[in-house]
């Protein structure tokens, strides 16, 4: 996945957010994942199946 903002959704809540594709551990399980959201309203999460990519890479205002 490029880098970029993008329309997402998580936990019902719509929003922009920008995504990396740095490598994070998940704590629950231990497990490696590629890709982390960085949220415009909230914390920080990782890139699994609880988020949906409505849209995006965003391009920037003309």
């Amino acid at each position: 996945m490029t880098e970029g903002f993008y329309w997402i959704q998580h936990c019902g809540r719509v929003q922009v957010a920008y995504y990396t594709n740095g490598e994070t551990e998940d704590l629950e399980t231990g497990r490696t994942i590629i890709g982390v959201w960085h949220l415009t309203q909230g914390y920080d999460i990782c890139h699994d199946c609880e988020t949906e990519v409505l849209q995006g890479p965003l391009s920037p205002p003309l």
